[in-house]
């Protein structure tokens, strides 16, 4: 039980731990809530939910509080972990004043290496992104015509990890651009980063295409592939995230497109579309056998456009690549 996992890994000088991130709460109980809802560590612990979740909340597998009033019924003494980057100054000053606060890690921690179960809802929502981009066509739609569909066809077999990406031209050269009305012709390089969700674990994947490639499409796209390809030959137990950015940008700098190489080159992927680890070059996280990553190399060339390819990658031995959607032959 996970529950319990966290008790014995938790920092025994701790009184009490109050987990708030959704994720994290239902990483540790099974309930994802849906209103303000607060997960007590401890020799006790127990759930805090509002009314509004009290149905949802009936089968976790600890006490449930149904509270009307979080101030008048929480109370939180000594030292507390707390979730450093999702507790707010607002929570502090209304509940944890005159507590000795401490970063509760751990669950972030051990949420970085996936288990059975996990791995086989990130790769549902894999089957579901693939089927979903190949029954795509998008020459002749706008942005953000191509955007709605696959967001149609995403909730109608699942549900959508994040808003999708689809950029054209010259709009590819920015990273997380916002679908517009600009007109997909095929000429030029067309960025597509999709993902679906299924039992609350995201998958994210980016191919880019082009109806007719030029010259310096293809260049730019196979100085990705084998970037990309270069990177994931790092993920093995024990190596050190960095070298897996490093190598990347290696590949990059040999074609002379590493100045256009604006991100990191990955990240973890799980109940969150962008989690620990990151695959970025100052980046000392040690990698574990189990984790998921999402390796996404790119380069993007202000005036012309860009190209990143993402695939979503099981750290092991012999890395595992779960998305399987054809690249281009160039």
């Amino acid at each position: 039980m996970r529950l319990e996992k966290v008790a014995k890994l938790m920092d025994p000088s701790i009184d009490m731990g109050v987990v708030l991130k959704p994720e994290n709460i239902f990483y540790l109980t099974g309930f994802y809530p849906t209103s303000f809802a607060v997960l007590v560590l401890g020799s006790e612990p127990y759930l805090a939910v509002s009314e509004m979740d009290a149905a949802l909340a009936e089968d976790a597998p600890l006490e449930v509080r149904v509270v009307k009033s979080f101030k008048k019924e929480l109370e939180f003494k000594g030292k507390v972990g707390v979730e450093k980057r999702h507790t707010t100054v607002s929570f502090v000053e209304e509940f944890l004043e005159g507590c000795e606060l401490v970063d509760l890690k751990i669950i972030n921690e051990i949420r970085q290496t996936k288990d059975r179960g996990e791995v086989e809802l990130i790769k549902k929502g894999i089957c579901v992104t693939e089927n979903v981009l190949e029954g795509l066509s998008l020459q002749g739609l706008s942005e953000r015509e191509a955007a709605a569909e696959i967001t149609f066809n995403l909730n109608k077999a699942a549900a959508t990890a994040f808003d999708p990406i689809v950029a054209t031209d010259g709009n590819s050269a920015v990273p997380h651009h916002t679908p517009g009305r600009d007109i997909i012709s095929g000429s030029g390089p067309v960025i597509v980063d999709i993902g679906a969700q299924v039992g609350h674990y995201n998958c994210d994947m980016t191919r880019t295409f082009s109806e007719s490639p030029s010259e310096k499409f293809r260049e730019v796209y196979q100085a990705v592939v084998e970037a990309q390809k270069e990177g994931i030959k790092y993920l093995r137990p024990g190596a050190v995230a960095k070298d897996c950015d490093t190598a990347v940008r290696g590949v990059l700098a040999e074609y002379g497109y590493e100045e256009y190489f604006i991100h990191s080159s990955g990240h973890g992927v799980g109940l969150e579309v962008h989690e620990a680890p990151r695959i970025s070059k100052d980046s000392e996280d040690v990698l574990k056998e189990g984790m998921v990553l999402c390796i996404e190399p790119g380069v993007y060339i202000p005036g012309w456009g860009g190209v990143r390819i993402e695939d979503v990658v099981l750290v092991g031995k012999k890395p595992k690549v779960l998305t399987g959607f054809p690249k281009l032959e160039v």
